[in-house]
């Protein structure tokens, strides 16, 4: 069964329409939304915004579902220049930049337990996203997807995210979501599309278009051989 966890309604809703055979179960504080999805066998949950949240959304999953993946899907902050509106950020890791130990001599990003800062997704799944958006004729990047509890809007932020970690995207999940999957070992990865470029009225205008993008990828993506 493959997991896949959005933060938000806009990031899930079309899923859900589409999804065949719905049942919906209540793991603690999460709803879930099981059935068939483009011939595959699926979870849906929506985390709720946030590392913490998406965090303990991704530990419910594997423990209570018998997942064999898990895909983060939804939007994000472009980092990268050669990323702009609707096209697809696709995680080869991924970087929790608002831990920061350096007082303790490690680098910022540092993530105990894991011991590193980069944590590896799937490259296979990495590898099969980015052949479909090419097939799709969706620009896509694979790259550093960077995570913190906050919207990052501010360009010196960003650019501090592009030259200390290589970051193409920013968001609020993906990291937490893969710190949890690496401790599990499940593979996971994060596939995101543009919504803004750190700008608040572009979120705005741009979220809900984004969105639409996921199912058409998801579709692709499940009529391959997935792992």
């Amino acid at each position: 069964m493959i997991g896949i966890i959005g933060a938000m309604d806009i990031e899930i809703d079309r899923l859900l329409k589409d999804l065949k055979n719905k049942k919906i179960e209540k793991v603690a504080f999460l709803e879930v939304y099981l059935g068939t999805l483009y011939s595959k066998e699926v979870v849906i949950a929506k985390s709720n915004e946030g590392k913490v949240n998406s965090a303990i959304a991704t530990q419910l999953l594997i423990s209570n579902f018998n997942v064999n993946c898990i895909i983060n899907a939804g939007v994000a902050g472009a980092v990268d220049n050669s990323l702009q509106i609707f096209d697809i950020a696709i995680s080869s890791n991924t970087v929790e930049f608002d831990q920061d130990v350096t007082a303790l001599g490690y680098d910022k990003g540092y993530t105990f337990g894991l011991d590193k800062v980069y944590i590896n997704a799937s490259k296979s799944l990495s590898y099969k996203l980015d052949l479909i958006c090419k097939r799709l004729k969706i620009n896509s990047k694979i790259g550093t997807i960077c995570s913190s509890d906050k919207f990052v809007v501010d360009k010196k932020e960003k650019e501090m995210l592009k030259n200390n970690f290589n970051a193409i995207a920013v968001d609020m999940e993906s990291a937490s979501i893969n710190h949890v999957a690496c401790l599990n070992d499940i593979p996971f990865v994060s596939f995101r599309v543009i919504s803004d470029s750190g700008n608040n009225i572009e979120y705005s205008k741009f979220a809900n278009g984004a969105v639409e993008k996921i199912s058409i990828i998801l579709s692709e993506l499940f009529k391959e051989d997935m792992l």
